[in-house]
């Protein structure tokens, strides 16, 4: 394993297509996921579980949302890389420190995302306090 530049400008195009992108934008949505069907991408919310490449297509675009970069660490092996990162999402004046980890894979000479997981920081304590409250919680999948 070695650290990878590439999965760290990977992660960064995301950004940048995940910021730009509206509804249906599907010629950004091509630039930065896989053409794998099994593309996995689980989002801060218990309803944020977006199984498969045509699901993927669907709900991808989000207007007036974006995510500014921390300071991304990419590592890379056999045509498979992941990235890291402590990003932030920000709508209008809301801005939520994230953590972001990402499995990308090597198509065409380009890195691609095909597993992504977005998560937000709670306090041990606030999770302990809200651990019955959030296991009724339905999830997507």
């Amino acid at each position: 394993m070695q650290e990878s530049a590439r999965a760290r400008e990977a992660l960064l195009r995301f950004y940048e297509a995940f910021t730009a992108a509206a509804p249906g934008d599907m010629e950004t949505f091509e630039r930065v996921f896989t053409r794998e069907q099994d593309l996995l991408i689980i989002g801060t919310a218990a309803h944020e579980w977006v199984a498969g490449r045509e699901t993927g297509t669907k709900q991808w675009g989000m207007e007036g949302v974006g995510i500014e970069p921390g300071d991304p660490v990419g590592w890379e092996r056999d045509g498979v890389a992941w990235a890291a990162d402590r990003p932030t999402f920000v709508f209008g004046d809301v801005r939520i420190p994230i953590r972001l980890l990402a499995v990308l894979l090597d198509e065409d000479g380009a890195l691609k995302i095909a597993n992504a997981h977005f998560s937000v920081g709670v306090p041990d304590e606030v999770a302990a306090e809200k651990a019955v409250e959030w296991s009724r919680a339905t999830p997507a999948h």
